[in-house]
């Protein structure tokens, strides 16, 4: 199983869209669950969701060296979901 930050690095490195998919997979249940919590919508939920993993990948070169993606894609898909 790769690292969260092998996984970024080789989206990063060569577009891969395997890598990426492999971290929505990771991930979405995390991400969908807060959005869900937060505006009590399951519609809303959902595009919350395709919002924060687009930021993911707009923003996945700030991210290599980040520790904590879990805890990256909470906070933004909280503040998403509060900007609602």
């Amino acid at each position: 199983m790769n690292s969260d930050q092998q996984l970024i690095q080789n989206y990063l490195e060569s577009q891969s869209q395997e890598a990426f998919s492999e971290l929505v997979d990771r991930y979405v249940r995390l991400v969908w669950a807060t959005a869900s919590r937060v505006t009590q919508s399951s519609l809303h939920a959902d595009d919350i969701t395709q919002q924060t993993f687009l930021l993911l990948a707009k923003k996945a070169n700030q991210l290599v060296d980040a520790s904590n993606l879990a805890g990256w894609l909470h906070r933004t898909t909280y503040l998403l979901a509060l900007n609602q």
